[in-house]
């Protein structure tokens, strides 16, 4: 009994490890315990993926940061997971989203996030190789780089060895290839449920627009524009996604 004991609890750890090495909603206090943020990063109480409440960061002139605790990643791989938005289509700034294995002394960029989201929550994964260190960090720096103000809200902040949670099925979405190159664009793992597709350019035209009453898992649509940035929004009863395409 007490052998079937320690094999149950050593096999929730290993569940607690694969899925919860870090998981924040801003739920609470702000900052959440051990995080560290700069002036302009807030709980903001008006804008939630998840609960009712994000984090968010009012630019007001300067690089603002969002740094996470100190976390213990073993050997292995992992995804950070999270979910953005912005309230300006047009905003240009960019939210660089960066690495550190030694508490911060030196960073390495994951990716670039932000670049204006028309209000809708966008599920963003970065693969994070082999860390296998006690003194991991993650940190979002807000980089004004363009003319427009606006205000960048982050929720459901995971860190685990898989993609964006299967029960949020739209966080599972693929868009590909992208940058587009072949004047079409395939949609990968979509819910088999009615589903409206709409791209539209950074003015916020739609350029193209589909409803699909019984949504098969994938499909391919014609994609013959303008090289530029566009933005693809796809939405079910009850998820929305929202991916910036580049075309070439």
């Amino acid at each position: 009994m007490k052998k079937a004991t320690l094999l149950f609890v050593f096999a929730i750890a290993l569940f607690i490890n694969a899925y919860a090495q870090l998981s924040e909603s801003f739920e609470g206090t702000f900052p959440p315990a051990n995080w560290y943020k700069s002036t302009n990063w807030s709980q903001s109480t008006s804008q939630a993926f998840d609960g009712t409440k994000s984090a968010r960061c009012m630019y007001n002139g300067t690089n603002d940061t969002l740094i996470t605790p100190t976390l213990n990643l073993a050997s292995g791989n992992y995804y950070l997971n999270f979910y953005w938005k912005e309230l300006n289509l047009n905003n240009t700034d960019s939210v660089v989203v960066s690495f550190s294995t030694d508490n911060g002394q030196i960073w390495y960029q994951l990716g670039v996030t932000g670049g204006g989201s028309d209000n809708i929550w966008t599920a963003e994964s970065f693969f994070v190789s082999n860390p296998s260190s006690p003194t991991c960090k993650i940190m979002w720096n807000y980089l004004k780089t363009g003319s427009q103000t606006t205000t960048f809200y982050l929720d459901k902040v995971e860190v685990s060895t898989s993609t964006n949670t299967k029960s949020d099925q739209a966080s599972l979405i693929e868009v590909y290839p992208n940058p587009i190159s072949n004047n079409s664009i395939t949609i990968n793992n979509l819910p088999n449920e009615k589903t409206s597709i709409q791209i539209v350019n950074v003015l916020g035209k739609t350029i193209y627009e589909s409803v699909f009453v019984d949504s098969k898992s994938k499909i391919t649509i014609p994609f013959e524009f303008e090289s530029g940035i566009y933005f693809i929004n796809v939405k079910t009863p009850n998820k929305q996604f929202s991916k910036k395409l580049i075309q070439l």
